[in-house]
This record gives C-alpha cells, sequence and structure tokens, in this order.
C-alpha cells in the first residue's frame, strides 16, 4: 500500500498582508522640582499611615468579628469592646491622615503640571 502523505493548502492571504507594523513616537515628560517637593510627592504615596491604617482597620475587623460571634465572659467581653473602640479609632485617624498626604501629594503634581510648558523636538531628516 502506497503511504498517502497529506496536501498542504496555501492560504489566500500571504505573509505581508496579515502583518501591521505602527511606528509610535515617543514622548518624555520632565518636571523641574526642589528637593521638598520630591520628598512631599514621595511621603504621601508611601506614608506610613497607609500602613497604620491597615493595621488598625485589621485590629478592628478581627475584634469585631469575635465579640459578634464568640460567646465570652462579662469581662472579656468588656476588653473586646475596649479593643474595638482603640482599634477603630485608629484606624479612622490614620485613614484620615493618610487621605490627607495623598491629596497633598496629587496637588504637588497638579501644580507642576500647570507650571510646565511644551517643547517639541523635531527630527532631522
Amino acid at each position: 500500500m502506497a503511504e498517502q502523505t497529506p496536501s498542504i493548502v496555501p492560504s489566500p492571504y500571504g505573509a505581508e498582508s496579515l502583518t501591521v507594523i505602527k511606528y509610535r513616537k515617543r514622548s518624555l515628560e520632565m518636571y523641574p522640582m526642589l528637593d521638598s517637593e520630591l520628598r512631599e510627592l514621595i511621603s504621601g504615596y508611601s506614608s506610613v499611615h497607609l500602613a497604620f491604617f491597615g493595621a488598625g482597620a485589621s485590629a478592628f475587623f478581627a475584634s469585631l468579628t469575635t465579640l459578634l460571634t464568640v460567646p465570652l465572659s462579662n469581662s472579656l467581653s468588656t476588653k473586646f469592646f475596649c479593643t474595638v473602640l482603640i482599634s477603630g479609632a485608629f484606624a479612622l485617624y490614620s485613614g484620615v491622615m493618610a487621605a490627607k498626604d495623598w491629596l497633598k501629594s496629587r496637588n504637588i503634581v497638579r501644580q507642576m503640571r500647570k507650571e510646565t510648558g511644551d517643547i517639541v523636538v523635531q527630527d532631522e531628516k
């Protein structure tokens, strides 16, 4: 018996018609800024208040869940209630301060963009 080889049917589309190449010009944005502005900008996006907010919120929810779901004695229930209040107040304060730092950083960026001008560099051909 003769072995049959599968026939290859060529595509009606060539490889060139399926390839699309788009060249885009790159843009570079540079902003002159003072060292103090840079420190304020970094502090807003990596604020220690944000870490404290995370710790306070997790302590609040963990204590609240324990208080609401586990049968506790009166003295232990009072301690967990105080923990819920303290961690909730701590989380609220830290969250407000983190939002304040973040908004301050956003204002610095907005102000820097307002103060800059556009410079266009032409390619020589």
